[in-house]
């Protein structure tokens, strides 16, 4: 499973302060559909996990706004 702390916390050092936000927001229907709330997407605790499929979501979106790819064993638990 992917830590969504340690994929947030990647978002924030490694593209920029504001990444995760507007990842968050760009993709909240389907963050939310998955099961996430808003606190969660925010500010996800040090256990959040998601699945494979989720990431590959966040992952793709990473991908189409900041040209860069997050390599999954960086963000497992």
């Amino acid at each position: 499973m992917i830590n969504l702390k340690i994929l947030k916390d990647w978002c924030d050092v490694e593209i920029n302060a504001v990444a995760w936000q507007r990842i968050g927001l760009e993709l909240f229907d389907e963050l939310s559909s998955a099961g996430l709330d808003y606190d969660q997407i925010e500010s996800p605790s040090n256990t959040e996990e998601i699945s494979v499929e989720i990431f590959e979501l966040i992952n793709n979106k990473v991908i189409e706004i900041y040209e860069i790819s997050i390599e999954r064993e960086m963000v497992e638990a």
